[in-house]
């Protein structure tokens, strides 16, 4: 989340090709979000809909373009050519300008419990984050990685032996 100049926070976010996107929330984009993709931003507080939107990246691509469908049409941006042009970095950035786009959505009076919320399931994203860097990183891990892989040769190495013993080929 950036500020721009005069001090109010940014909702813009940049693509791979380096088009600047504005994803500052309406009601009217709202509801086309609740009708097109059945996300309901209005819900945010009583919903898991931060969660899902940081974990599935096609619905979060798909939101991104309903906001941006209009500038997407006046630049001649499929929606194909758009998603195309988001990977990487892009999605933290993408987050950012999202996630500040509907906390300034909404009125003050929710606005911190919403900035709150949305601190939380990025705190929760890092911290998972980090636990599967740990686990894989575990000998216990590396130990069962190993395990099963020479289990699957000892098992191949059986299929391969059974059938050139019998003359049969292997699965008949």
């Amino acid at each position: 989340m950036g500020v721009e100049g005069d001090g109010v926070a940014s909702h813009v976010f940049h693509d791979t090709a380096g088009r600047s996107w504005d994803l500052t929330l309406s009601i009217g984009t709202v509801r086309r979000l609740k009708q097109t993709l059945g996300v309901d931003l209005l819900a945010v507080l009583d919903s898991d809909v931060l969660a899902r939107l940081s974990v599935d990246l096609e619905l979060f691509v798909n939101c991104l373009f309903v906001i941006c469908q209009e500038q997407a049409r006046a630049g001649g941006v499929t929606d194909e050519q758009f998603g195309a042009a988001l990977g990487g970095d892009v999605f933290d950035e993408a987050a950012a300008a999202f996630t500040q786009a509907l906390v300034d959505f909404f009125p003050q009076r929710r606005r911190e419990v919403l900035a709150k919320l949305a601190g939380k399931v990025s705190d929760l994203e890092s911290k998972a984050a980090q636990l599967a860097v740990t686990k894989l990183d575990s000998p216990v891990t590396q130990a069962m990685i190993e395990r099963e892989f020479s289990q699957a040769d000892r098992r191949l190495d059986e299929l391969l032996n059974s059938g050139s013993t019998s003359g049969a080929a292997p699965g008949r």
